[in-house]
């Protein structure tokens, strides 16, 4: 598992939906583009979306992401170019002991365990059900278009 830190909360991700691990870069931000999806980066010369878990998971966040100078950028596996924006990719835990939750204790049950690592507990997230019920679709069409628009500008 690979434990992230986004403010005061802690997640966990399976190492098999975790492709890579990017220091920041700039990011780049279309107008008119869904609070969640923070932005754009170039990686490698592939245009990838950009979502802010704290802006997936509480509605009543601010509405600006601040992003520190030692953020991470973790590259998700999936049916979109995605990566999440991430105050810190903390640590990599082997052997790690999941204890299930329900399903309806999370948006679209995300949350599928809780995983002790570290300094403390983390919630283990779905990437497949985070990007569920199209999202994945919708964020490949909003990332087709910032792609276009770079090469435009380019």
């Amino acid at each position: 598992m690979l434990i992230c830190e986004v403010g005061p909360v802690r997640f966990a991700l399976a190492l098999s939906d975790v492709a890579e691990i990017l220091p920041i870069v700039p990011l780049w931000r279309p107008p008119t583009m869904p609070r969640p999806l923070v932005g754009f980066v170039m990686v490698r010369g592939e245009t990838v979306a950009v979502l802010s878990p704290a802006l997936l998971f509480d509605g009543d966040a601010a509405e600006g992401v601040a992003v520190d100078l030692y953020a991470h950028l973790v590259r998700v596996r999936g049916e979109a170019a995605t990566c999440l924006l991430v105050d810190r990719a903390a640590e990599i835990v082997l052997d790690a002991v999941v204890r299930p939750v329900a399903d309806n204790a999370s948006y679209r049950g995300c949350v599928t365990g809780m995983v002790d690592a570290g300094e403390g507990q983390a919630h283990v997230l779905s990437v497949p059900r985070l990007l569920a019920d199209g999202a994945a679709a919708r964020i490949d069409a909003l990332t087709a278009d910032a792609a276009r628009r770079a090469r435009e500008w380019a």
